[in-house]
């Protein structure tokens, strides 16, 4: 449900939060089911008493919870400490076990958390393909195609662009790599709970998602699919998660998880719907202020929340601190490596040039904003766009 932003006046005391692909803040309820996880279901999963099964109970509804949002099996729902980890899961069994040897199929604007493991891959023998995307970052399916090893390949590809917001076609790019012999991972941890996603309907073995970007707790995930009972541990130590992520379960951060996704079950269609009208706002107040030079991606099918903006004659991460003094948090890119002195990897294999991509800026929205977060925002902008401008051409 999206709230109304307070009326104070006061810049100084304001929040505009419009980083949300970079995380969320917790809902209230997800909060609350925490703490009591936390006073009140402390046992360990793994004892026999019962103390151990309540909380047994707690990561078994947790699972289903998480499996209903995705028309998933329960039983393929894998806890892990976030995507980060499930995608290493994922990439690293070519390291080991059944599928070692196999070659990556992978492209040049996924999340760092496979571009480096993609990379210690190749340091290790591994065979590493990387697909290009073009000028709205999207694969080209064909290349994907003829790089496949019938077999010997496992293919993974973000399902939503964390800068850009992009979707690639995730589940008809699936088919063609099963089709082909294939294994299929998609980290997706932009487009869980803000897409529909099936996965009864669609081949993917291997699905990466993390809570903190659907109001849940930091430090949870989940590898999901058919795929994660024929992969090995990257940690040995325990029994949990059917051997595959060994180690106490972290039940109350579980229990967070599933309560985020079924409040994003339950409210799904309002909250695309609010998201969308406000990005839409918002790119629509600064065309028509001709404050930025274009929507980068803007031409493809996006996230209804995600807007990446490439302004003219500025720089971005200098508009990012004005904006931050004003209230207004946004970001240029992967809260994973914004804090590199170099134009955003994704951007510039979309073909932006390096001031291109130094001048633009993603702005995430939530449920938790408003209309009159975005005017404010778009305020903000405008105030500051013209004195940036006039630095950046002095």
């Amino acid at each position: 449900m999206m709230l109304e932003a307070s009326c104070d006046s006061s810049k100084a005391n304001r929040e505009i939060y419009l980083d949300n692909n970079a995380t969320t803040q917790a809902l209230p309820e997800v909060i609350e089911a925490v703490s009591q996880a936390m006073a009140h279901g402390w046992g360990n999963a793994s004892s026999v008493h019962s103390a151990g099964e309540r909380a047994r109970r707690s990561l078994r509804k947790a699972r289903e919870q998480v499996a209903e949002i995705l028309d998933a099996q329960a039983n393929d729902v894998v806890f892990t400490s976030g995507a980060t980890e499930s995608n290493n899961l994922v990439l690293q069994s070519l390291l080991t076990g059944a599928h070692q040897g196999h070659q990556l199929i992978t492209t040049s604007i996924e999340h760092s958390s496979v571009i480096d493991a993609a990379e210690h891959l190749r340091g290790n023998g591994i065979k590493v393909v990387i697909l290009s995307v073009d000028a709205d970052g999207l694969i080209n399916q064909e290349e994907m195609l003829n790089a496949i090893e019938p077999g010997r390949t496992l293919v993974s590809i973000q399902w939503a662009s964390n800068e850009t917001g992009v979707l690639q076609m995730i589940p008809e790019l699936a088919e063609v790599a099963h089709s082909a012999g294939a294994r299929f991972h998609t980290d997706a941890v932009q487009a869980v709970g803000k897409i529909p996603i099936d996965l009864s309907a669609t081949p993917i073995d291997f699905l990466s998602l993390s809570a903190h970007k659907v109001h849940g707790p930091l430090g949870v995930g989940a590898l999901i699919g058919p795929g994660v009972h024929a992969i090995n541990p990257l940690v040995f130590g325990g029994s949990q998660e059917g051997s595959l992520r060994p180690g106490t379960e972290n039940v109350p951060g579980i229990i967070g998880l599933g309560v985020a996704l079924e409040l994003r079950a339950l409210r799904f269609d309002n909250v695309a719907e609010e998201t969308q009208s406000m990005r839409d706002r918002f790119e629509t107040e600064l065309s028509n202020s001709n404050l930025i030079a274009g929507i980068n991606g803007g031409a493809a099918m996006r996230l209804p929340n995600t807007s990446n903006v490439r302004f003219a004659d500025i720089d971005g991460e200098a508009l990012i601190l004005r904006l931050d003094r004003e209230g207004v948090r946004c970001s240029q890119g992967s809260a994973c490596t914004n804090q590199k002195p170099e134009p955003s990897y994704v951007l510039r294999a979309m073909g932006l040039s390096e001031p291109e991509a130094f001048g633009s800026v993603r702005f995430g929205f939530s449920e938790l904003n408003s209309l009159s977060d975005i005017d404010g925002a778009v305020n903000s902008i405008k105030s500051i766009q013209a004195s940036l401008a006039r630095f950046a051409l002095a």
